[in-house]
């Protein structure tokens, strides 16, 4: 669920002399013109009304400054108060318009020669945790961790579909050259069967938040595009029904082997008590085929069943990729993969 982080609201504050901001709480969605550093609301006013000089010192000239077909009529800082968001016209379709829950804006409005100047004490509004890609707006998470420039020139309150892969960059635990592909809409699975050398393929996906997840390529899923919320998902059979996971956009992956960094590395794989009707569980063995010495394997999945299962351990392994454990169906004949939580060897 996504919050408001809202302060102290300032009821008018004094910009210029040809714009001053009224404080207004609205539920219609904005366009997002642009996200820059900047600390105050005065900086962020001065940016709205089209001062370059104050833009372009925020950006430091790390990246060029695009300039928006859109007029700047609305501004507010993020919740930390690090960063300036400048917002354009409200949205006018009404299907899509309303936010999930309003938000105060500081709205450009013409000066009045009795425009009180603002309090010393004032203290503008702020956003946190707003779903950047969906809503119009970035979390703060985003901003600070550098994911907001790779997603820029999508910061439209309303999404339009367009490639799955679309603005996708590579994260921590993967690197270009381990991109094999994209997947593929409607396809099972995703990135298609792969061949024995490229097993250990998954979806390296996107979420809204601007964070990685990796999904498996599993047989019995597709990937579809949500009319209603706008959002690429991928779905998966389970033995109640199918589960749906909403994500940005991604790419098919091959894993590193050797994980990259300390945040792509697994935890230890629990090893689950025997389910009814199995006996003596024992700890897998990892990237082993078959992954036990006993006949079957008991597995817990993350996605793709409700309900533990026990399967035939021959040609099976389990292997982490990219800090989830996979396992996978290596036989010649059948391909399948699992992102799962625990498993075990059983009689």
């Amino acid at each position: 669920m996504y919050m408001l982080s809202l302060l102290l609201v300032v009821s008018i504050t004094h910009q210029a002399r040809s714009s001053c901001y009224v404080s207004q709480t609205s539920s219609i969605r904005r366009e997002v013109l642009d996200v820059i550093p900047l600390t105050s609301l005065g900086g962020c006013q001065s940016a709205c009304n089209g001062d370059s000089k104050v833009i372009d010192y925020a950006h430091h000239d790390k990246e060029p400054r695009q300039e928006s077909p859109f007029q700047c009529e609305a501004t507010l800082l993020n919740a930390a108060g690090t960063h300036c968001i400048l917002l354009g016209s409200q949205i006018a379709d009404a299907s899509s318009k309303s936010c999930p829950a309003p938000f105060t804006a500081h709205v450009k409005t013409t000066c009045e020669e009795t425009t009180p100047l603002p309090q010393p004490t004032a203290v503008s509004t702020g956003i946190s945790n707003f779903n950047f890609f969906n809503y119009g707006f970035t979390s703060d998470s985003n901003i600070n961790n550098g994911h907001y420039n790779d997603y820029r020139k999508k910061a439209a309150s309303v999404r339009v579909k367009g490639p799955i892969d679309d603005y996708y960059t590579v994260g921590e635990c993967s690197r270009e050259s381990d991109i094999v592909g994209t997947p593929t809409e409607g396809a099972t699975p995703p990135c298609g069967t792969p061949p024995l050398s490229q097993r250990r393929i998954v979806i390296d996906a996107i979420k809204a938040d601007g964070t990685h997840m990796v999904i498996e390529n599993n047989l019995y899923s597709s990937i579809k595009w949500d009319t209603s919320k706008k959002s690429w998902y991928f779905e998966i059979e389970s033995d109640s029904g199918m589960n749906a996971v909403y994500f940005y956009t991604a790419k098919c992956v091959l894993p590193p082997v050797t994980a990259l960094a300390p945040n792509c590395e697994c935890a230890a794989l629990n090893t689950e008590s025997a389910y009814p009707g199995n006996y003596n569980p024992v700890p897998v063995k990892i990237d082993t085929d078959p992954c036990c010495t006993k006949d079957y394997v008991q597995m817990n999945c993350v996605r793709a069943y409700s309900t533990a299962k026990t399967y035939s351990s021959g040609d099976r392994l389990i292997s982490c990729v990219m800090g989830e454990w996979l396992m996978l169906r290596t036989g010649s004949s059948h391909y399948n993969s699992y992102i799962i939580r625990a498993a075990a060897c059983v009689d």
